[in-house]
């Protein structure tokens, strides 16, 4: 059962497109969130999962993975638009804020400033192929 485990973990890790810690958000605070971006597959659809990094988002997505509560996922068949933020209030420093907006709800993400357009181009290859 061991050797199962590890294979799905190992082809899990090649179909996801981007990974790390992005700053979210969250009633006027911002909050440090895993975040693994996965693209659509036979098995999965494509989606953005996150969750709050207990350890500051200092420690490896093995250690945040094994404390993930409340993980959220956005669908990204329900984006209607990923673009940059203006004027964010209390945007962490060395950060630039964006948006994913669902058809639901508008998520507020920030990263470092050099991750952005990586973060952006990579969240729109997926929802607008």
């Amino acid at each position: 059962m061991y050797k199962w485990r590890n294979l799905e973990m190992l082809m899990t890790s090649r179909a996801n497109t981007q990974e790390g810690v992005l700053q979210q958000m969250k009633e006027a605070k911002w909050k440090k969130v895993w975040s693994i971006l996965y693209r659509d597959s036979n098995r999965s659809i494509s989606r953005l999962e996150f969750f709050e990094c207990k350890d500051g988002g200092t420690g490896t997505l093995e250690k945040s993975r094994s404390k993930q509560e409340n993980k959220k996922i956005i669908r990204m068949s329900d984006c209607i638009r990923v673009t940059e933020a203006a004027d964010v209030d209390g945007c962490p420093k060395e950060c630039k804020a964006f948006l994913v907006e669902t058809t639901e709800k508008t998520f507020v993400f920030a990263v470092e400033m050099v991750e952005v357009d990586d973060w952006m181009q990579k969240l729109c290859e997926i929802a607008f192929p």
